[in-house]
Formats: C-alpha cells, structure tokens, sequence
C-alpha cells in the first residue's frame, strides 16, 4: 500500500503537471496576468511607462519611415533602447517573482545588479541567431544557384539572399527563443552567469520547446492583429481631427503614442506571461 505521503507527492506531481499544461494555453495565461495586473497595477506601471513607454516614444523620433534611410547613426538610439526594455523586463521579473514583495527601488536594484549578465545572454542567443541565419544564407546559395553571383549582386539581391535565408532558418530560430525564453527569469531568481542560465533555461523547456514556439506566435499574431486595428481606427479619426484643425503633426504624435502604448501594454503582459511560465516551469 502507498503511505500517506506518497500520495500526497503524488497529487501535488499530478497538480503541478496540469498547471503546467494549462500554463501554456494563451487563455490561462491572459487570466492569471490579468489577475496579477489588477492587484500591482500601480506598482507595475510607473515601471512601464519609464522602461518600456517613453523609450518607444523617443526612439520613434529618431528612426526613419523606410529601412532603405536607415544609417548607422541610427543604432545608438536603437541599442539605448533594447537596453532600458532590458532593465525594465528584469525589474518586472523581480516584483513578479520575489516572494519577498520588494519595493520598486529595491527591484531596480535587483535588476541592474543583473543587467551586466542579462546583456551577455542576449549577445549569446544573437550570436546563435546568427549563425542560423547564415545557415540559411548558405542552403539558398547551395541549392538555389546562387553561389556564383554573390560577388555581382547588388543590394536588392543580398536583401533577397537575407529575407530567403531567414525564411529558411525561422523555424529554428522560433524554436530557439521558445527555448530561451525564460532566461531573464533564471538570470533574476537564480544568479547564475549567462551560459548557465543558458542552458538553465533549456533544461527547463525540455520537452516543451514546441509548444511555448505555438504559444509565441499565437501572441505575436494577436499583437499585431490588435495594433493594425487600433491603428487603423484611432490612426484615421486622428488624421481626419488633424487635418480639419490644421493641426496635422498633432495628429502624428496622437497616432505615436497610441503604438507606443500598445507596444508597452504588449511587452507587459509578455513579461508576466513568461514570470508565470517560468514559475511554473520551476515548480
């Protein structure tokens, strides 16, 4: 016979794995950051707003309408950016996952303490990203025919080359951030360096790669269904407001801040959604 404490292993194992199946359906997830919103919303946001909102906003600014006026001036402001969003992710993860309930300045300080570590993990996962891509760079010239006009081709055709070779490489790349994906936390909860929150965070997603990769794109497509829409809509009635009022770069800023409110309310419910699957991941 099992004694008592067996079967209570048992059931909370039972009770783990289906919070864990549960934990990677878009719907569970919604819920359970919605609930975690409504009860830290005036914590969280302030944080938002800084890390996330007012980058985008002043990026916004100094980026151009097309890739094709893009210089490399431009990166400055670009990496600025994905560092403050870094920080700004990192002290989410501490106030969502510290059981300590710290304050906002001591999770700032908990995620700058982590930000040097955080920085290396995502030169590594660029730098496998890379690689993949040039993979799929390589399979396009090789069975494409195209090994031999690489020296002639002009930038139309290397941009070609890019979009085929990405295309190519995309699954395995999605299939690597599902993988990764809950790096940040490990590097928040458990200190460890970077290559071992590396490999931390696959040994978590072991078996789950897939499903977290179905989950990502199930986001990512809501996302943009959402902004086109959002955009469409208030982008119109701003537009229209602008040019009867004459006021038609009022109207621009309106429809700038609207994206850029999206893009936090986005990156803010990804940031939760990956504290939760990660809480769970490391039951």
């Amino acid at each position: 016979m099992r004694s008592p404490g067996r079967k209570r292993f048992l059931r909370s194992a039972q009770k783990g794995m289906r919070l864990m199946a549960e934990g990677f359906h878009l719907a569970t997830l919604w819920d359970r950051v919605s609930a975690w919103l409504r009860d830290d919303l005036q914590i969280v946001l302030p944080v938002a707003g800084v890390f996330f909102f007012l980058p985008s906003v002043i990026l916004s600014r100094f980026l151009p309408a097309s890739a094709e006026a893009f210089t490399p001036g431009m990166l400055a402001p670009l990496l600025l950016m994905l560092l403050l969003q870094t920080a700004g992710q990192l002290v989410i993860f501490a106030l969502l996952l510290d059981t300590g309930k710290p304050t906002v300045r001591q999770a700032i300080r908990q995620g700058a303490h982590r930000l040097v570590p955080a920085i290396g993990v995502q030169l590594m996962i660029f730098a496998i990203f890379c690689g993949l891509l040039l993979v799929g760079q390589i399979l396009v010239m090789l069975f494409g025919g195209a090994a031999g006009k690489v020296a002639q081709a002009d930038n139309a055709a290397m941009l070609r080359l890019a979009a085929m070779g990405l295309l190519i490489a995309s699954p395995a790349i999605l299939y690597l951030l599902a993988r990764a994906l809950v790096v940040f936390p490990v590097l928040m909860r458990e200190s460890l360096a970077p290559l071992a929150a590396l490999r931390r965070a696959f040994d978590l997603t072991r078996g789950h790669g897939w499903k977290i990769a179905g989950l990502i794109l199930a986001a990512t497509f809501l996302y943009f269904l959402i902004q086109i829409a959002f955009t469409a809509a208030f982008g119109s009635v701003f537009t229209v407001m602008g040019r009867l009022l004459g006021l038609e770069a009022v109207a621009a800023l309106l429809t700038l801040l609207l994206v850029s409110a999206l893009g936090t309310i986005a990156t803010l419910l990804a940031t939760g959604g990956i504290g939760f699957i990660y809480r769970d991941l490391a039951r």
